[in-house]
């Protein structure tokens, strides 16, 4: 379906209407309770595959853990759907041939597939290719089940998933905010997937190596953590705002505003070329 990404003048202004209260701090403070889950699952995961390797060498692929932890994140805030470390035999509910799982990180991983081969070639007796298809279909069955269940729990404030929330500002009776279809909402959503997905995992993957690089740098991070922790073991979304601002100021001076010959200002002048950083006083 169309999305906010792939759209342009007054339907572009009515997806972004739609979809920009669905990221609210009630989500913010989900993915940050998601996050904290999986890591936990995945440290686990890690102990357990050192523990039976018997003090052997034990490897991590942080760069294939990294995308397997930003999917579950995304998947946990995006769709309300919990996803297993480690997924074992798993009962599948109704007619489906696939778990959410498979399904959404085939769906992730048939991404070059969808884009180059047309939409005859996924019949092919191919495995991969039949595997693709299969899971494009369930992916979209299980958007269709969370959107028909947001749809039916209007009322229900405790859900706070960024498609509930989509849902829920869809569903709006403002006749100038306008209402998006089940397939735009679906489109929207795989938006958020593509969109934070691989982006964020890569992110973390670099973050890691160059910390295992700099280990004075580690300490620097471990001394900021306990300092804000307080004796705690885990941490809550209010330490966020806790921490040193180092990487928004690192970021100001990559993306500043540089003067232009015709902006004016009535506090201070500045000659052109010249480069300006604002801070927000709040």
């Amino acid at each position: 379906g169309n999305n906010v990404i792939g759209t342009e003048g007054d339907i572009w202004r009515r997806h972004r209407r739609v979809t920009a209260p669905s990221f609210s701090e009630k989500n913010n403070v989900l993915v940050h309770e998601s996050s904290l889950r999986i890591a936990k699952e995945m440290m686990c995961a890690w102990e357990a595959q050192n523990t039976a390797l018997d003090d052997s060498d034990f490897t991590v692929n942080v760069s294939k853990d990294m995308m397997q932890f930003a999917l579950s994140v995304i998947s946990s805030a995006a769709f309300g759907k919990d996803l297993p470390w480690e997924e074992d035999e798993v009962e599948l509910m109704g007619n489906h041939k696939m778990s959410f799982k498979m399904a959404l990180e085939t769906v992730v991983s048939s991404l070059p597939l969808y884009v180059v081969l047309p939409s005859g070639f996924f019949n092919l007796p191919i495995r991969t290719l039949e595997k693709a298809r299969v899971a494009r279909k369930e992916f979209g069955e299980y958007l269709d089940e969370i959107i028909n269940e947001g749809t039916s729990n209007l009322t229900d404030s405790g859900k706070h998933n960024l498609l509930q929330a989509l849902v829920r500002a869809s569903s709006t009776d403002d006749d100038e905010s306008g209402s998006l279809s089940k397939d735009e909402m679906k489109g929207n959503a795989f938006i958020f997937i593509v969109a934070g997905h691989e982006t964020t995992a890569s992110s973390l993957t670099y973050t890691l190596a160059l910390l295992a690089c700099h280990p004075e740098i580690q300490e620097k991070l471990h001394n900021e953590c306990v300092r804000v922790l307080e004796g705690r073991n885990e941490p809550e979304y209010s330490d966020f705002g806790k921490l040193r601002p180092r990487l928004a100021r690192k970021i100001f001076t990559f993306y500043h505003r540089r003067k232009r010959p015709k902006v004016k200002c009535d506090l201070l002048k500045m000659n052109y070329g010249k480069n300006a950083l604002f801070q927000n006083p709040k």
